[in-house]
């Protein structure tokens, strides 16, 4: 079944396992008509629109919305040293083992997401506003960029940038490849 531990901050309150299940303890609870029983109970998580599955812990009345692979690690590795992030190995997001996760330098996450196929660039970005075929187009459309701004509905900066390569990067990789 794996192995519990407290969650610093939480203590008496809720736990998390190394398999990265969050649950409640029971626990008495003051509600207006007086207290209640709470019982062990393992929590739902939600998917957010990133991917990744978070649950909403309570103390003192005050609601907080944690992502289950922080916790995970709070608990089982401590907190996340400055500069640091909380990486998965495997490249799944939903997949929040401690065997899974670890602290990671920004630059080393990112190197991660390009080795899984996961980073969130192009139409796998939730902002995109643009499709690949889009900007295909606009690299080879020689009118100026504030041509292209009413046409295409998004901004000068993101139509030249776009254009020169700081956005949409995989593209001109896959560009080069198709010329060699």
């Amino acid at each position: 079944m794996g192995q519990w531990k407290k969650i610093p901050g939480y203590e008496g309150h809720y736990e998390v396992s190394d398999g990265g299940l969050v649950r409640s303890i029971s626990r008495a609870i003051r509600c207006k008509g007086g207290v209640r029983v709470s019982k062990d109970k393992v929590l739902k998580p939600t998917l957010t629109r990133w991917g990744y599955l978070r649950v909403e812990l309570q103390k003192n009345n005050e609601k907080k919305k944690w992502h289950v692979h922080q916790l995970v690690l709070l608990a089982f590795v401590g907190p996340r040293p400055d500069g640091m992030e909380c990486a998965h190995g495997n490249g799944n997001r939903v997949d929040n083992a401690l065997s899974n996760l670890r602290y990671a330098t920004r630059k080393d996450n990112h190197a991660d997401k390009a080795a899984h196929g996961t980073r969130q660039s192009g139409e796998r970005n939730g902002f995109h506003r643009l499709t690949e075929e889009d900007v295909l187009r606009i690299r080879s459309d020689p009118r100026p960029a504030k041509h292209l701004v009413a046409e295409y509905g998004v901004s000068h900066s993101a139509i030249c940038r776009a254009r020169n390569g700081a956005s949409w990067r995989h593209l001109e990789i896959k560009s080069e490849r198709r010329a060699a």
